[in-house]
């Protein structure tokens, strides 16, 4: 019965507590349902990766300005790059970008009103801090 139990609730939990990738275009917006947060996409700042074809020195970088924004509270921009700092902790979630299209080309300038950046809203652990091992989980449930 313990081992039925166990099994159901770290079952619920994965599913309750599973990533979420999706696409946003400038201007756009996500909402997460389970847990009332929009994620937006503002606006592609700059793009200096280095373009397909081209031997850099340098792997560029693309800075992308989001916001979150948890069910009525404000507005928090922030800005995540493909370099560096490609991650953020908000409100209980890791908000990652995972890619930003399209890639330069040589000789072909992009639009930065055209990008789509993916997104992935990674939930932050939902288990007490002492049952981060599977003994501390089945203690937890004896």
């Amino acid at each position: 019965m313990r081992t039925l139990i166990i099994t159901a609730l770290i079952s619920f939990a994965a599913t309750v507590c599973a990533a979420e990738s999706f696409e946003l275009a400038v201007g756009e917006a996500k909402t997460l349902a389970s847990a009332q947060l929009t994620i937006g996409f503002t606006a592609a700042i700059e793009d200096s990766r280095c373009p397909n074809g081209v031997m850099c020195f340098w792997q560029g970088n693309a800075a992308i300005a989001l916001w979150v924004q948890k069910e009525e509270a404000a507005a928090e921009a922030f800005t995540l790059h493909t370099a560096f700092e490609n991650s953020t902790k908000r409100h209980q979630y890791t908000i990652t970008l995972n890619a930003v299209s399209p890639y330069p080309e040589h000789d072909t300038p992009n639009n930065l009103n055209d990008y789509i950046v993916k997104i992935t809203a990674t939930p932050d652990a939902a288990l007490p801090a002492d049952a981060t091992t599977w003994g501390g989980i089945k203690t937890l449930y004896r």
